[in-house]
């Protein structure tokens, strides 16, 4: 593209340009392709609880036994079940490899957040690999 130049003009004291206007056109935008974003979560496994009968009136709880054989609730790992499958009720928890093989723990089954248990499993350990999931089954009388 050539030189723009500018000239006086006299009459009023401002700046012509001298040869062709100059003139911008707008590039076209990039054509867009949303990619999903690949979800990346750390290494980590699951603990499942399959309930008999699936009432969702019940509250899940698991619990951890220390060195003195006295059982703990496990703060995050509390609640009603997730859902019914094939007429099972489940609760599926996520655990962090720093986790793994870890225990023992257990399953309760209370008639509400601080009711009386009603069923209460046999004692697990956490599972030891990546993406695996330990299934307890708990059947309520």
């Amino acid at each position: 593209m050539g030189a723009i130049l500018l000239s006086p003009v006299t009459e009023t004291g401002a700046f012509a340009v001298a040869g062709p206007t100059p003139t911008w056109t707008r590039p076209a935008p990039l054509p867009f392709t949303p990619t999903p974003r690949p979800v990346t979560s750390p290494p980590g496994a699951y603990i499942e609880l399959h309930l008999r009968p699936p009432d969702p009136a019940l509250w899940t709880v698991v619990e951890w036994q220390d060195g003195l054989g006295q059982w703990h609730r496990v703060d995050g790992w509390q609640g009603p079940i997730d859902g019914v499958r094939d007429g099972v009720g489940t609760k599926r928890w996520w655990l962090s490899a720093t986790l793994f093989g870890r225990g023992p723990f257990r399953w309760v089954a209370l008639s509400r957040v601080e009711g009386e248990p009603l069923a209460v499993s046999a004692p697990f350990t956490l599972p030891a690999g990546i993406d695996v999931t330990a299934v307890v089954t708990l059947t309520v009388p």
